[in-house]
């Protein structure tokens, strides 16, 4: 497992499970393409070289991991506490607000517009039921923006920052969009291969109206909770459309995101300008806090919260575990009423069981979390535990 997933770790524990293990996504249903034979590194090959740089289009993710949908109303952070978002790399005591937030994303579906043209110009639109959120990128100015709250907070690049290859849909350092981009989710998958997982070629499908190829993963052990993972590649361009993941345990799609509509050329440039409405709540950060989204709202006092030792990884392969020391979760985690539907008592702490992974939170406040059934957690924190780790 890439260590810069790591470095997500403690604050953004679930969706980092998400990424780094169920990354997913829709094939649609549609008439197969007949399109020529390709091996599967022909295939890899064909997105390691893809070079889109312009696209407009709708992404549509949704889950079924077996949890409740969740009601924003308790998971929400209060006004002094803002979650912080993947890949800050900061570390501290994981909240009630902080957790139940992300796990509130990991229950509900999410449908966006995605806009890009280059690597200095992108933007997603969030589309919530009464609400939209905005993340947004046009040069060295990065804004998010949510309606709910009429609160905007505008983020400056340092001079001459670029945010890496232009390969595909990648929109990197926009903090807070919680949209899984498929282009993004599958170069990572694509990169982390090793001899652990088998590769293969599936049936070509349609994904988006766009004829695909579609590449499968599958774990050589039965010791993981995850199925089968496939990507669907552009015929035309290698530009993954979609990712998909089933669950070992029952084998149907348990986390999906991916192209419900693309178009493969630059949007106008108004897209990309972005200017707060009258009365919302501005809120700026210079080149030297980029990325780190604000940990505070205005006006409220700074976290005094002690930091925490960085998380680490325990086994190898599909049944590598994350494991963040004791402190890492805060007290109120266990008294939240917003996540009693998803948290229970079990030997050694409390559990949250999915189709696709696993949380172990014990008494002390260390947590360790995987693509693995609780047993092979439970079995891995009693020695860790002895060891004062």
């Amino acid at each position: 497992m890439s260590r810069r997933w790591v470095r997500w770790m403690p604050a953004a524990v679930m969706p980092a499970l998400v990424a780094g293990f169920v990354l997913a996504g829709p094939l649609q249903a549609a008439a197969p393409p007949d399109l020529p034979a390709k091996t599967a590194g022909q295939l890899l090959e064909m997105v390691a070289s893809s070079r889109v740089s312009a696209l407009s289009g709708t992404v549509e993710q949704t889950v079924n991991l077996g949890l409740p949908q969740l009601p924003s109303a308790g998971l929400a952070p209060g006004p002094s506490e803002e979650p912080v978002q993947p890949g800050t790399g900061s570390a501290g005591p994981v909240s009630a607000a902080n957790i139940g937030a992300l796990v509130g994303l990991l229950t509900t579906p999410h449908t966006a517009r995605l806009y890009m043209d280059g690597a200095g110009q992108q933007r997603i639109q969030l589309l919530d039921k009464l609400a939209e959120r905005d993340f947004i990128r046009n040069g060295s100015v990065m804004w998010s923006y949510d309606s709910a709250t009429n609160a905007a907070v505008k983020y400056m690049l340092p001079d001459g920052a670029t945010p890496g290859a232009n390969t595909g849909a990648k929109i990197p350092g926009l903090p807070g969009s919680p949209v899984l981009i498929p282009a993004d989710l599958a170069a990572k998958l694509l990169a982390n291969i090793d001899p652990t997982t088998e590769l293969t070629v599936g049936n070509a499908t349609r994904v988006a109206h766009r004829p695909a190829y579609v590449i499968e993963l599958q774990p050589r052990t039965v010791e993981t909770l995850i199925g089968t993972i496939s990507v669907a590649v552009d015929s035309a361009t290698g530009l993954p459309l979609s990712v998909v993941v089933q669950s070992s345990r029952d084998g149907q799609t348990a986390f999906e995101v991916a192209f419900s509509e693309v178009t493969l050329a630059a949007p106008p440039p108004s897209v990309f300008a972005f200017t707060p409405p009258a009365g919302a709540t501005v809120t700026e950060q210079g080149a030297a806090d980029h990325p780190r989204p604000a940990k505070t709202m205005p006006g409220s006092a700074p976290s005094t919260a002690p930091p925490v030792a960085a998380p680490s990884t325990v086994g190898t392969g599909w049944g590598t575990m994350i494991h963040a020391p004791a402190g890492t979760v805060q007290a109120d985690l266990a008294n939240n009423p917003a996540l009693s539907a998803l948290l229970h008592q079990v030997p050694g702490g409390q559990a949250l069981e999915t189709t696709l992974f696993t949380v172990l939170i014990t008494p002390d406040g260390s947590l360790l979390a995987g693509a693995v059934p609780l047993a092979a957690l439970q079995s891995t924190a009693s020695p860790l535990a002895a060891a004062g780790k």
